[in-house]
């Protein structure tokens, strides 16, 4: 059986990509880049292995309608983070299994029960 294929893109489909395979995590950020991106409640990311190596800390959008598609985090050496609202299709099959920075989750913002929770990033 071959693997799933997922793609995604921006808001106006001039950035694309696609990974190969299952995320290794999905999870709530609650950072506060990730707060300022997509709200205070937090931004569900699909976490995935780069397929390179020495890929610097960065945020990638689109720079035509400035969405942000992924971004590579050093406390997260090895993976790329796919903001979750950017997959084409059905965004997602499995709720987040973990809650990252969650000594930046407002007051307001419930724990989910049964995630795993990280006050910082989690090594993949």
């Amino acid at each position: 059986m071959a693997d799933k294929v997922t793609k995604g893109s921006c808001n106006c489909g001039e950035f694309t990509y696609q990974y190969t395979g299952e995320p290794l995590s999905i999870a709530m950020c609650f950072c506060k880049p990730c707060q300022k991106t997509a709200g205070p409640n937090g931004s569900v990311n699909i976490i995935v292995p780069n397929d390179a190596s020495g890929k610097s800390v960065h945020c990638n959008f689109c720079v035509t309608c400035h969405t942000y598609v992924t971004v590579n985090v050093d406390a997260m050496e090895g993976v790329t983070v796919i903001k979750s609202g950017t997959i084409d299709g059905d965004v997602l099959g499995t709720p987040p299994g973990a809650e990252i920075y969650t000594r930046s989750r407002p007051a307001w913002c419930e724990s989910k029960e049964g995630r795993a929770e990280f006050t910082g990033a989690f090594a993949a």
